[in-house]
């Protein structure tokens, strides 16, 4: 693990994003106020990507599946429901401890997600078949698209 991997592990007990970057940024020492305030949105997000990361990381391990069916072993299953998951609210539940209602919120939160990233796909579709039907490198090189 890289130092900074490790740095960022280190804030791990502080659950929200925004508040470990600011740990984070006090753990840095002196730093002038647009240091603070141009590092808080990097740090927020790498903290986010980072545990994203290692979630992913552990459900492929142990598929959801497998922890109701029993087919794994009893540590990596409680290992598996102490993950949690954060809700369109910015409220984070456990596997655990997700109602119903929490797995509703979170299923319509990653299909609006899903949309969105549908949608850029689309777009990304159709700039193909402009590059393709042009007979050109990029959009740049249509006449009239720039």
């Amino acid at each position: 693990m890289s130092d900074y991997r490790e740095w960022l592990a280190s804030f791990d007990e502080i659950e929200d994003n925004g508040k470990a970057a600011e740990a984070a940024l006090d753990d840095l020492g002196q730093l002038t106020a647009r240091a603070r305030s141009l590092l808080l949105p990097i740090l927020t997000e790498a903290f986010l990507m980072a545990r994203r990361t290692r979630t992913r990381r552990a459900e492929r391990a142990v598929p959801i599946r497998s922890v109701l069916t029993g087919s794994t072993s009893l540590e990596r299953r409680a290992s598996r429901l102490a993950l949690t998951f954060p809700l369109p609210n910015g409220r984070r539940v456990s596997w655990l401890e997700a109602t119903e209602a929490d797995h509703l919120a979170r299923i319509e939160y990653l299909r609006v997600h899903i949309r969105g990233v549908e949608h850029t796909i689309r777009q990304h579709e159709e700039a193909v078949e402009a590059i393709r039907s042009n007979g050109v490198s990029c959009l740049a090189e249509i006449e009239g698209a720039a």
